[in-house]
């Protein structure tokens, strides 16, 4: 009996020595593509998970991963799909995976309200479709241009390597323990991945 309370105490003061050192956070966003023909235009369609962990004073560590869209299968349309002039290159981005790793750094604090800003490194993987080939009819009298008739398209899988800056606000509660907010964060990557904005709110919990 003396061995299970010991080890209750153990367990117990290493919990309370590393209260809210921890936090899980899910998150629901939005984003904006620039310089690309056509993207989606719901509010939400992003879905995030991320583990935090305090590291010194205002300092926090943190990992993300990001799935988009959640909603249909196209991230962004880059060119048009069945143009002449997109033959041999790369014409939309589907489905895609985010993975962040950075540090937070909390620069604002007045009772329950924080304001923080993050940077870090990121690696953005999914499904990139290339047109090949394009065979087009022969325009009709009065028409500038013919009709697309069989295409050739090819998908790969590619990633690429990149970087965030992001600002967000939480509002803490429960003793701090449940955090609630909302961030933006702008993504640049590698090899002519087009610059990206998430907008989006987020809930957590810290042990």
């Amino acid at each position: 009996m003396k061995n299970y309370s010991l080890t209750f105490l153990i367990l117990l003061c290493t919990l309370n020595s590393s209260a809210q050192k921890n936090g899980i956070e899910i998150g629901a966003a939005g984003y904006t593509f620039y310089q690309i023909t056509e993207q989606q235009k719901d509010l939400i369609n992003v879905a995030s998970l991320g583990y935090n962990r305090h590291i010194h004073k205002k300092w926090f560590a943190f990992l993300q991963y990001n799935k988009l869209p959640i909603k249909g299968w196209l991230l962004v349309q880059e060119r048009p799909g069945l143009a002449k002039e997109s033959v041999q290159k790369l014409t939309s981005r589907n489905k895609y995976n985010y993975f962040d790793l950075g540090m937070r750094y909390q620069v604002y604090q007045v009772k329950q309200h924080h304001l923080s800003i993050s940077g870090g490194l990121s690696f953005a993987y999914g499904t990139n479709s290339y047109l090949l080939n394009v065979i087009w009819t022969e325009p009709e009298p009065g028409e500038p241009y013919g009709h697309p008739i069989d295409a050739q398209v090819q998908t790969k899988k590619e990633g690429y390597i990149g970087g965030l800056l992001g600002f967000r606000y939480d509002y803490r509660l429960w003793k701090n323990r449940i955090n609630l907010g909302a961030g933006i964060t702008a993504r640049a990557y590698t090899r002519d991945f087009p610059f990206q904005i998430n907008y989006g709110i987020h809930a957590g919990y810290n042990f």
